[in-house]
């Protein structure tokens, strides 16, 4: 994730790095950090929220100290967080959407309305939260995650593993490839799989109109004409397992089982950054 000029970067086993030079160097920023198996973060400001295999931490100093917040939950792996102003949402590994309004103090599970109890994909736009369920499809909620309705007209897998917007469109990756649509998830559209290796996009975002497909096992693809035709982007890219894809400033991250990598080139050719590993 960042904030400006600052990335954070959460590790399995190694905590949270952050680079203040958009990854030129890294610094580990784990204390009261007890739990190193970081999964999900998010971040506003000088607030950032850690989500773990056991809990979930919240920084408000850019992540120079962190406090467990994981009182009062039952289940206490965070598989994704998003911060909506001060609203912090999280999605636990079979306990649903979790949400607090300040910080991590007090948490409630808000499901009125969803369906679903596995969430492997938050995504904010304007005034709407989605959440993508790993079964039962996507909902988007108008109140802060307060109650849920069902956006799944048009969808043939309700297996949501990834949610971006790329201008118009509102893209998620499923078990099956890429849908979009052009109306807020009112009704869905496949994109075609045209040169798509991989039907498993645990990972989508873009860089303007290119929009950028990460894959369970055969790396990222990128597609310039709206999700038509699919060519692969993996040079210099040492694993075909992508598990996030992250734009910043035009260039891209990616989130790998090997580590971080980075592109400035649209994919043409990636960078493995290993100050951090």
């Amino acid at each position: 994730v960042s904030q400006s000029r600052y990335l954070y970067v959460g590790t399995m086993g190694g905590g949270v790095y952050k680079s203040t030079n958009l990854g030129v160097s890294w610094t580990t920023y784990n204390t009261g950090l007890i739990e190193k198996n970081v999964l999900s973060m998010a971040v506003n400001g000088q607030n950032i929220i850690a989500g773990t295999s056991n809990g979930i931490y919240y920084s408000s100093n850019g992540g120079s100290s962190w406090t467990d917040k994981s009182s009062g939950m039952a289940n206490k792996r965070i598989i994704q967080a998003l911060i909506n102003n001060t609203t912090v949402l999280c999605c636990t590994d079979g306990g649903g959407i979790n949400v607090s309004e300040n910080w991590g103090t007090t948490w409630s599970v808000n499901n009125t309305g969803f369906v679903g109890t596995i969430v492997p994909s938050l995504y904010i736009d304007g005034s709407k939260i989605y959440a993508g369920t790993d079964g039962a499809g996507i909902f988007v909620s108008m109140d802060n995650g307060k109650s849920w309705t069902a956006k799944n007209n048009g969808l043939s897998n309700f297996s949501v593993l990834s949610i971006t917007k790329s201008q118009n469109k509102l893209l998620i990756g499923t078990v099956d490839g890429v849908f979009y649509s052009v109306d807020d998830g009112l009704n869905w559209t496949q994109a075609p799989k045209t040169g798509l290796k991989e039907p498993y996009i645990y990972a989508i975002s873009s860089i303007g109109s290119k929009i950028f497909a990460g894959t369970q096992s055969k790396g990222v693809f990128c597609s310039i004409n709206n999700g038509l035709t699919w060519t692969e982007v993996n040079t210099g890219l040492g694993t075909p397992e992508i598990y996030t894809l992250y734009e910043v400033d035009g260039n891209m991250y990616a989130g790998t089982s090997n580590g971080l990598y980075f592109t400035s080139d649209s994919g043409k050719s990636w960078v493995q950054y290993r100050d951090w590993e």
